[in-house]
This record gives C-alpha cells, sequence and structure tokens, in this order.
C-alpha cells in the first residue's frame, strides 16, 4: 500500500473524532488536492484492507474499521509504535497466551494502568501481530477475548517475540536443561552447535513451563523420515525431564523434541541425505551460474557443507521450528556477497517447498557461500603484474619473489623478474609498478617503489600501499558529487529510497528503484549501527554505481533506525576494481567508528577518504 494512505489512515485512526481537510493536509503534510485523489485512488484497496474513510464537507473525515485483523497489517507497515506501546502490545499477547482462556478488555486495561480505548487502539496490533504466527483473537460478550490457535505456534511466538525472558534467564534451570540434553545427544551420536543446543535448551524449558500450566501440545505432526535415533534420544529427553521436574509429559510432546533435535543437529555423513537434497543442491548451484554468473559447481568442499546444511534447514520449514541467528547483521555486512547467493539459493527452495528462508537461516546458508567465493578469489589470479628487479643474483631474487607471494599473497604469475637493462623493451600496459633493490636512473610511466632483500615490514607497507594506491584513485573516480546527499529529510525507508532512486535516475539514466524494492522486500539491507547498503535484485547496466543517503533524522528500516544508506550496484561478472569497492564498503560496514564519522558530515572528499581509504578526514 503506498505510504501516503497509510499515513492518513494513521492520523484518521489516532484521531479523536472526526477531521476536517484542512487539518488532515496539513498533519499529513500533502494538498488537499493531492489527499482527494489519494484516496479514490486507494478506496478499494482500501477496503481489502479491512477499513473504510467517509467524508463529510461539514464534519470532514472519519475512517472505520471492518476488520481489524485485516487493518492491523496497515497500522504495522507504517511508522513504529513507541516503545512504550510496543511494551504494552507484548504484554497483552503473552497475557493471551498464559490465561488459558477469555480476559476482559477492562482487565487489560487496570494491569496495565491505561483506558479502555487505549488497550482498543493497541489491539489492530496485537492482532496483527499474532496473526503472523497464525493465531488469532477471538471476542465473545461479556466474556472478553482469548487467543485461538495452536499450542506450538504459541510456543514460536514465545521465543521470536522475546516473551520467554522472564522465563529462561534462570541461569540454574539452564544449564540443568543444558546437561541432559547434552549427556543425551551424545549417548545417542548427535551432534548440534553450542547455539543451537541454547536455543533447543530454550524450547524446552517453555514446554516444560507450558506443561505445568495445563499446556500439553496435543496436535504435533507426525515426523516423516529415517529419524529413529532421533525420536530415541527424543524419548530418552523426556523421561529425564519427568524425574528433574516431576510431571507427566505426552507422547506429542516428545514428538515435539524430535523435530527440533531433527532441524538442529548437524550431520556429517553425506550417505543420510535424501536424493531429494542432492537434486535440490545442483539447482541451487545452476540458477548462480546462470543468474549471478557465480560458477562453484566444481566446490566440492561447498558442496559437501551445502548437503549437511540443507536437510535439517529443509526439516525446519517443513515443521516451522525457528532458528535464531544472534550473528545475522554481522554476516550481512562483512559476508555480502555469501548473502546475495544464499539470496538466490531461497528462490530455489521456495520454488519447491513453498516456504521463504528467513534473514536467520537466510545467514547461516551465507556463511557456507561466503567461504566458497572467497575461496575462488583467492584461486583467481590478478591482471595486474609487478616488475621485480634484483641485481644481487638469482637466489636472492627468488627469495624476493617467495616473500611477496607469502608475504602480500601476490600470484607468482604475477609477478615479473627483470633486469635494469630490460625494463628498457618492457611493456607496461598492465604493469602496477617496479620493486627494485637498486635505484634506477631512468624515469618509467609507473611507481618505482625501493625495498630491502628481506622486504622487511617497512618495505612490505610501502608496497601494499603501492599497490591499493591505484585501485583506490579508479575507485574514487566512481564518486559522483551528484549522487552524494546530504542532511536529507524523510518519513520512512520507502521515501529514502526513493529519493535515492530518482537521483541515481536523473544522474546515470538507470530506473533501479523496482529491483530495489524488490530486494529490500526479500531481506531487509539494514546491517546495524544504523546503516543500510541497498542495492538492485538485478542490475544489467555496465558501470559501478555508488550513491550515499545522510538522513537528517533516523527512520525506522525494518528491525531498526538508519540514518546512513549506502547504496552500490555492480555489473555482472567481477573485476579487480569491483572486488576493492567491495570490499571497502565490506570494511566500512564493520567499522563504527567510520560510521559514526560520515553520520556527522557527508561531502565527496570525506566520503572518499573514510570510505574508500579507510583513512579519517
Amino acid at each position: 500500500m503506498d505510504e501516503r494512505i497509510s499515513s492518513i489512515v494513521k492520523i484518521l485512526y489516532h484521531a479523536e473524532g472526526r477531521i476536517v481537510m484542512k487539518d488532515l493536509a496539513r498533519q499529513a503534510d500533502l494538498s488537499e488536492k493531492t489527499i482527494r485523489k489519494i484516496l479514490g485512488d486507494n478506496e478499494e484497496e482500501l477496503r481489502r484492507n479491512g477499513a473504510v474513510i467517509s467524508y463529510s464537507r461539514l464534519k470532514g473525515f472519519s475512517l472505520e474499521v471492518q476488520d481489524a485483523n485485516a487493518f492491523g497489517k496497515i497500522l504495522n507497515s507504517t511508522a513504529s509504535m513507541n516503545q512504550e506501546n510496543r511494551m504494552r502490545v507484548l504484554y497483552i499477547i503473552k497475557r493471551l497466551i498464559d490465561c488459558n482462556g477469555w480476559i476482559t478488555i477492562d482487565a487489560l486495561a487496570d494491569e496495565l494502568y491505561v483506558s479502555r480505548q487505549t488497550i482498543d487502539r493497541l489491539m489492530p496490533y496485537v492482532k496483527a501481530g499474532c496473526a503472523e504466527y497464525h493465531l488469532s483473537i477471538v471476542s465473545r460478550p461479556k466474556y472478553g477475548i482469548a487467543v485461538n490457535g495452536s499450542e506450538i505456534n504459541k510456543r514460536i511466538v514465545y521465543v521470536n517475540m522475546k516473551l520467554d525472558e522472564g522465563i529462561t534467564r534462570d541461569a540454574a534451570l539452564v544449564e540443568q536443561v543444558q546437561n541432559i540434553i547434552s549427556a543425551v545427544i551424545h549417548r545417542y551420536d548427535l551432534s548440534i552447535s553450542d547455539e543451537n543446543l541454547y536455543n533447543l535448551s530454550q524450547h524446552c524449558i517453555i514446554a516444560i513451563h507450558r506443561i505445568k500450566s495445563g499446556n500439553a501440545i496435543s496436535e504435533a505432526p507426525v515426523l516423516e523420515g529415517d529419524y529413529e535415533s532421533v525420536m530415541e534420544a527424543a524419548q530418552h529427553i523426556t523421561k529425564e525431564f519427568e524425574e528433574a521436574f516431576d510431571l507427566k509429559i505426552p507422547e506429542d510432546e516428545t514428538t515435539y523434541i524430535a523435530m527440533h533435535l531433527a532441524g538442529k543437529q548437524m550431520l556429517s555423513d553425506a550417505h543420510a541425505i535424501s536424493s531429494d537434497v542432492f537434486s535440490l543442491e545442483d539447482e541451487i548451484l545452476q540458477a548462480l551460474k546462470r543468474e549471478r554468473n557465480l560458477d562453484l559447481t566444481a566446490d566440492d568442499e561447498l558442496k559437501t557443507a551445502l548437503l549437511l546444511h540443507l536437510q535439517p534447514l529443509l526439516t525446519r520449514l517443513k515443521y516451522g521450528i525457528p532458528q535464531r541467528n544472534p550473528m545475522r547483521n554481522e554476516i550481512k555486512r562483512a559476508m555480502n556477497e555469501g548473502y546475495e547467493a544464499a539470496m538466490i539459493a531461497a528462490h530455489v527452495i521456495q520454488d519447491h517447498y513453498g516456504s521463504w528462508v528467513g534473514d536467520d537461516e537466510l545467514a547461516y546458508l551465507a556463511l557456507h557461500f561466503a567461504v566458497a567465493v572467497q575461496r575462488k578469489k583467492d584461486q583467481k589470479p590478478s591482471s595486474k603484474k609487478i616488475a621485480v628487479v634484483c641485481a644481487t643474483g638469482r637466489g636472492t631474487a627468488r627469495l624476493i619473489e617467495y616473500r611477496l607471494i607469502t608475504k602480500l599473497q601476490i600470484p607468482k604469475e604475477s609477478i615479473l623478474m627483470e633486469s635494469a637493462a630490460s625494463l628498457a623493451q618492457l611493456d607496461f600496459n598492465g604493469i602496477s609498478c617496479i620493486l627494485t633493490t637498486i635505484p634506477l636512473p631512468e624515469k618509467y610511466p609507473v611507481p618505482v617503489v625501493l625495498i630491502d632483500l628481506s622486504l622487511s615490514d617497512g618495505s612490505a607497507a610501502r608496497v601494499q600501499e603501492i599497490l591499493s594506491q591505484d585501485m583506490s584513485e579508479q575507485a574514487a573516480a566512481l564518486i559522483d558529487e551528484r549522487l552524494i546527499m546530504d542532511n536529507v529529510s524523510v518519513k520512512n525507508r520507502e521515501e529514502a529510497l526513493h529519493v535515492l532512486c530518482e537521483r541515481i535516475k536523473e544522474t546515470c539514466g538507470e530506473d533501479l528503484e523496482d529491483m530495489v524494492l524488490k530486494r529490500e522486500q526479500l531481506s531487509s539491507t539494514e546491517v546495524g549501527c544504523m546503516l543500510a547498503l541497498p542495492h538492485p535484485y538485478q542490475y544489467e547496466g555496465n558501470r559501478i554505481i555508488l550513491a550515499f543517503l545522510r538522513l537528517k533524522k533516523p527512520v525506522l528500516w525494518k528491525f531498526s533506525e538508519v540514518k546512513l544508506v549506502l547504496f552500490a550496484a555492480y555489473p555482472s561478472g567481477s573485476d579487480e576494481l569491483q572486488q576493492y569497492v567491495n570490499d571497502r564498503i565490506t570494511a566500512f560496514a564493520s567499522d563504527p567508528s567510520a560510521i559514526s564519522a560520515l553520520s556527522e558530515h557527508a561531502d565527496r572528499q570525506t566520503v572518499i577518504q573514510i570510505l574508500l581509504k579507510g583513512g579519517s578526514v
């Protein structure tokens, strides 16, 4: 839905009674003519989303909510609630899940020390939050409201909305549960990571809490496949829990634990992988080759790791098992190429299984692809060459060559061993610099670096500076002053991206807004530290585009606020300049002090110095 109609809806929703045209136009920062057009264009869509706006010339506008559940999605798509109301919504959801029955709006208002009208205004948020996990809020005259849905989905809400923190912060209880699970999985020769062990223990603690309060699972799905050892382990864990916590655990709860074990175990044997997963992996690698020109089909190490990862991932998708990833933003910042490859994999998975892999799962997948991409880079020879002049003999020359390879990771095929005399006949096209152990009398079209025979740290630093300087200057030429927008006022993420894409269209002739929004909808590009790194899902251009937006005030992106927006679009394929720019953006995104520096001020020289040269102004 258009952000402007969402803004109008929110103004009317929070208004006390009707609101006249003049006041609505002022609050929405729109002309009266524009408001009439927006309302006319969006009347049907608004009705589909559970609301009707009526207008009287004398009395003004009013909003009638006909479907609160659908309408809540409109509210959630606009600016975020303040923190106090967010906590109230979470309290109401937890209270409804815990109460095992009906509770009146008045009782909720009394518990939160607010008016009934405040609770009424929060209910669309409550309903929308529950609907995301396939739960619904039902009402009954004189009884109040209740939450309706499966016990499994209620527990998923507990975990994802962090309603469990009061239960799972008992360190002694967490340790006791973890020790039971660890002993059992060791006995049955299963393997799960430390993070997954902690995650599983949280789910088990919530299960124990819910069973004690009379909310055991009674509808666990059948665990399909060869999970005999997993089921036996789950039965053993159940027995240990019964003895440790003095309760009777139903069979469906055992299946629930087995589902989590199956979805969180780390497989070590490719023989345990189904044929469907082999086919899925092949499609993923072919899609990467076709859509990203990234050929990883010969990387056996990746193929094995991917197979072992996909099998439990598909189990998690099938049974709706959530998988938190505490390193999600760090992976987005430091492994953006791997993350984009994971997006392609997610599309292939969705085509086959009908479920989208969320941000947390995407980040785990990205780890495998990031390692494979780096491995491929390491195997690719540099197109730039270095001429090395050593006058003290062949043995010393080979020593310098060896140290260039080991100390600076310069490929052997990029090193040309020359004599001082042979430089006169050398074609300098493609030569980055000359390294020499003796002074050279002639002037050459490339930098000359005097080094010592041992290639000491000082010599190595001078060589590295020359090699990176060439790329830095090429990258700086990409920074167009017209694409640096400083101190810009916007209301939300969509407006920020629109401003950015419009300037790119005016400056570069590339209309990328649809592709940028498509990429953003699949997975938010915010990476923490008030920074977002948007980019197009697909880009057919033949030049690198860099653009920068510094906002006057931060706006909510999806999960957190953003003040700095750094846009990058790369042509298909990859070259050294593109890799240099991408590496610099990754380094920048991982450096809070650099981000802070650009948060204060952004002009062309500042951006070049901090972003591309990694320095301070």
